[in-house]
């Protein structure tokens, strides 16, 4: 008896075709959180006021593009007044001399800030006093406390 030589056609197989498509699935599903968790976040910065083990306490400055915010007290000064030598910046900087041994200033600087924080450092460079700076992004506002539930005044 004689075999016939005919062979079974081959069978397509979509294992490794649903592999790959569990995998773009599970990628797309992260992303997609990802992307709800940022959109979910708090838009302020929350900064603790604590003096970093240091015996100084932080004056935080915020520079935006209108001009300076001094925290805790958002007490604005105009962009053209920065850099005005009798301006309030100028005297804000007086006053931290007189407290050099006890206070510091950070400069917290937003991205259309840049330039107003170019001239707050100028201004306070030339007096010497102990200064600090930081990026920070733009929009949200900016809150000091120790916690998220706390602001101070």
């Amino acid at each position: 008896m004689a075999r016939s030589r005919h062979q079974a056609a081959p069978s397509v197989n979509l294992f490794p075709f649903l592999s790959v498509l569990a995998g773009v699935m599970g990628t797309l599903t992260l992303i997609i959180g990802s992307m709800i968790q940022l959109s979910l976040r708090d838009a302020n910065k929350y900064i603790d006021p604590s003096p970093d083990g240091s015996r100084k306490t932080p004056v935080y400055v915020e520079c935006r593009g209108e001009g300076l915010v001094v925290h805790p007290l958002r007490w604005p000064i105009a962009r053209e007044r920065v850099a005005d030598p009798d301006g309030p910046w100028a005297g804000e900087v007086q006053l931290m001399v007189q407290r050099k041994n006890t206070h510091y200033v950070i400069l917290l600087v937003r991205p259309d800030g840049i330039d107003v924080f170019r001239d707050a450092l100028t201004v306070a460079d030339a007096e010497g006093i102990d200064i600090g700076y930081d990026a920070v992004d733009s929009g949200g506002d900016i809150i000091i406390a120790r916690n998220r539930k706390e602001r101070l005044p």
